[in-house]
Parts: C-alpha cells; structure tokens; sequence
C-alpha cells in the first residue's frame, strides 16, 4: 500500500513539475522523430500543414493542428530544406543535390522535377500559380514560368550560399548570401544587385513586410532592417549573440525570429517593428529553424531534434482529481487486456501508453473507454496519459505481467 502511495505521489510531482511549463508561449508537439532536423514547416489551414527536413528526405504532415504527424512516402532521400504553397493542394519543396518536389494533392503524393543542378536549394518562393524562383549554393537561382514542368537558370553574378529568396511583387525580389550581402532584383530575376547588411557573417533568412520594408537574420545573433528596398540596412539589438535562422512577420509591427544552438532555444518576438525583441518562453531545448504563423494567434516552430513547438501553449491544470479517480485502469497488473475508463467531460484528443523509459507503444482515439490488447507487450512498467489541449491531463501506472 505504501509503495503504490509513493508511485502516485511521484506521478503527481512528474505531473507539477511539468506544469511549472505551463507558462510557456511555446510547447512542443510529438513529431514521432527525435533525431531528424526540421528545416521549414508551412500551413493551408488551421488544421493542414506540413514540415520538410533531413535524415534522408524527412516530408511530415498533419491534419489535425499538429496533434498527430504522418510521414510522407517521397522518392528522394536527399535533405528537404524549404516547402512553399501556391493554393491549399499544390506546393513546391526543395533540398539537397538540387532536389525539387511539387504535389497537387495537398502533400500527399510528391512527383520530382527536373532541376538540372546538382547544388542544394535552400529556399523556394512563387510569385503566382506559375512564377517561381529557388536559391542555393554557388549563387544558384533558377526560375519557373511553367508551374515547374521547367526550370531555368538566372545569373546573379556571385558565387555565394545562399539561404533565403523572398519576392514582394512579381519583379521584386531578394536572395540571401554570404558575409552580409542580400541581393535585389527589379526585373523579376533578370538583373541582381548587390546590397550589404553590415554583418560579417551569413545572411540566413529574410522576410519583408512591405514593398520596402524588410529583416534579415545573421548566425551571429543580429536582425537587421531596411526601409528602402534594401539599399540601407539598420542593425537592431535583438538581446543575443547566439545563431538566428528564420523571421517571420504578421504584419507591419508584430514579428519573431528564432534559432539558438544545440541544447539551447531562441524565440524572439517585436511588437513594434523591431525596436524591441522579447525573448519567448518555451519548452524546448533545441534550436530553432523555422516559425510560421497561420493566423495572428497559432504559430508553429520547427528545428532541430524532430522539435515541433506551438503557441498558444495551454496545457490542462493538475488538480486534485487529475492524480485519483478521474483515469481508471483494470486489471492492473493485465495479462491479456487493459480496459481504460474515465470520466472527464472535456474534449480527450488522444490516448497514449509509454513504457518505462517514455517510449510510446500505443496511441489512438479515445471516447472515455476503451479496451486494450497488450498481450504482446513486453513484461514490465507501462504508464497510460490523456491528452487535452495538446498536453497530458492525466496519467495511471500499469503493470503487464
């Protein structure tokens, strides 16, 4: 009686302990690939979205907001660096060895187009249903007018990596590179001009807010800003000195950038056109390259590690209830079956069982009952957990005999 008591008690403190996250803006999502690096991640709607990265050709989708997230079978295993929609079902994705990618079915399927390059794409962007351009390494640019059925080479007169291309009009355009430099093009990739940022180091990500108005993040921690067009950059104090991969705006005041290290997360956010940068709180411990918002309140983070982050993050209270009687479990140990009961009234999102060691041996729907086959499970500890509002609510030890 006093061993159970105590392994109760320590699932609560897991539980506390874990709350004490609950003020953070960002929480991670379970991508199911702990070791995969997620470069980019775009969304069609409040419940469709996807995430490209690496570890031999990483393309993940979900159709839930990001509650559950299915692999994608792809014919390339090339790291994936950059997705971009043009409607809800058509999207071009681009990697390494100058992998690109279109599908017209919402990512589900993904056919392969001919680049005629070997060099990684690192970013890709439309400037209509046909009109499209991807940057990569060794000044790469090549362009679309076809929707992709070809695509042709444009020369920006440099030899640089470069990471990031976004276009504000069908002629205007900007690709990132090297040491500082962003160039501009205002004849829709015919002519490339070189301007400077100030930073010594790679340009890694841009995104302009205007016609005019644009940022620019470097591997030394630095956000920059123009407001003409890119001839003049302004570099802003953005608080930290580590790495910044992505930024992204809203709208003309509100905007984030992120990025960090190996064991370290960096979300920053503006509310006044960078003047300030305010460090975002968050749950996770990998750096970050990607954020996206679908609207002015969901935003999505992916990076390093499978890391998969949301805001808001609103994990359901601990109480009283959550650690006793609200999840039953019988019979305990089990053998053949584990029958789950509960009698929560809110919405469930899904049941999960762990093994000792937190890895997931089952998951699936859950309508306040459920019956359970762990006959092939192997003997030992196993916890059952509850999910609302994309968190754990509630958790019930077992024992499979």
């Amino acid at each position: 009686m006093r061993k159970h008591l105590f392994v109760a008690i320590l699932i609560c403190m897991f539980l506390l302990i874990n709350i004490n996250k609950t003020n953070a803006q960002w929480g991670q999502q379970n991508s199911g690939f702990p070791y995969s690096y997620l470069y980019f991640t775009r969304f069609t709607s409040a419940d469709t979205g996807i995430v490209v990265g690496g570890n031999s050709g990483m393309i993940l989708k979900t159709t839930d907001g990001g509650l559950n997230w299915t692999k994608i079978t792809i014919s390339t295993f090339k790291d994936l660096s950059c997705v971009f929609y043009t409607d809800k079902n058509t999207a071009y994705v681009v990697g390494e060895t100058g992998t690109i990618l279109k599908t017209t079915n919402a990512g589900d399927n993904w056919a392969t187009q001919t680049s005629n390059t070997s060099y990684w794409l690192k970013s890709v962007y439309f400037t209509n249903t046909s009109v499209g351009y991807t940057v990569g390494n060794y000044g790469t640019v090549l362009k679309t007018t076809n929707g992709g059925a070809g695509w042709f080479f444009l020369d920006a007169g440099n030899t640089d990596w470069m990471n990031s291309v976004f276009f504000t009009s069908a002629n205007k355009g900007y690709a990132a590179g090297e040491v500082g430099r962003v160039y501009r093009t205002t004849d829709a990739g015919l002519d490339w001009k070189q301007t400077y940022t100030g930073s010594s180091f790679v340009i890694s990500a841009m995104h302009f807010t205007n016609d005019s108005t644009g940022y620019a993040t470097d591997v030394a921690g630095t956000i920059f800003k123009t407001t003409n067009s890119g001839d003049n950059w302004t570099a802003l104090s953005s608080g930290t000195t580590e790495p910044l991969f992505t930024v992204y705006f809203l709208n003309k005041d509100t905007g984030y950038a992120g990025g960090g290290n190996s064991g370290s997360t960096v979300i920053l956010k503006t509310t006044d056109a960078g003047a300030h940068w305010t460090p975002e709180t968050t749950t996770a411990a990998n750096y970050i390259q990607c954020i996206y918002f679908i609207n002015a309140d969901t935003g999505y983070a992916t990076g390093e590690g499978g890391t998969i982050l949301k805001t808001p993050y609103t994990p359901t209270s601990v109480n009283k209830k959550t650690c006793s009687s609200e999840l039953k479990i019988h019979p305990n140990p089990a053998t053949d079956n584990l029958i789950i009961e509960t009698n929560y009234t809110g919405e469930i999102q899904k049941l999960e069982i762990v093994d000792i060691v937190g890895k997931c041996v089952y998951a699936g729907n859950f309508n306040n009952t459920a019956t359970i086959d762990v006959s092939d499970f192997p003997k030992g500890m196993y916890f059952v957990k509850l999910y609302s509002n994309n968190s754990v609510f509630s958790v019930k030890k077992f024992l499979k005999q």
